[in-house]
């Protein structure tokens, strides 16, 4: 092998190291921004069916990775609560809301659903500016606010 050769293996092997850390930091970056966001609930449900968020009614999230607690608006009711992450695994526990009823059902209804499928939370993935939150009782989408 000459001189040549061996400088253009090295070389290669390099760049493919370099690609490899930034994907990895990647990977790191994301979780990051899980807390330190108010998230933006855009659809939620049966992850085969979603439903989309009620339009001009804002249902939002946001993690405190300080205090480890979780606080935001239903869509008619503020709430807050505690999570736990693990790798992406989320754990909520301790939700506690208001109980201001609107005159809207169809927002009653999405509220509570929201409230259920938050409750039930196993694991998180977030990708570009989506966070989605899977539960036992469906699925939350959220985008960054």
């Amino acid at each position: 092998m000459n001189k040549l050769n061996i400088i253009a293996t090295t070389v290669i092997v390099i760049m493919i190291l370099l690609t490899a850390v930034a994907c990895v930091s990647n990977v790191i970056n994301n979780s990051a921004k899980l807390e330190g966001v108010t998230w933006l609930l855009e659809s939620y449900g049966n992850p085969g069916n979603l439903t989309a968020a009620i339009a001009d009614t804002e249902v939002t999230l946001t993690f405190d990775k300080d205090k480890k607690t979780i606080s935001g608006t239903g869509g008619v009711n503020g709430y807050g609560g505690d999570y736990a992450v693990d790798g992406n695994k989320l754990t909520v526990s301790g939700v506690i809301h208001t109980l201001i009823a609107s005159t809207n059902e169809a927002l009653n209804i999405q509220e509570s659903t929201f409230f259920k499928i938050l409750d039930s939370a196993d694991s998180y993935k977030i990708e570009g500016k989506q966070l989605t939150i899977t539960g036992s009782e469906g699925v939350l989408v959220f985008l960054q606010k």
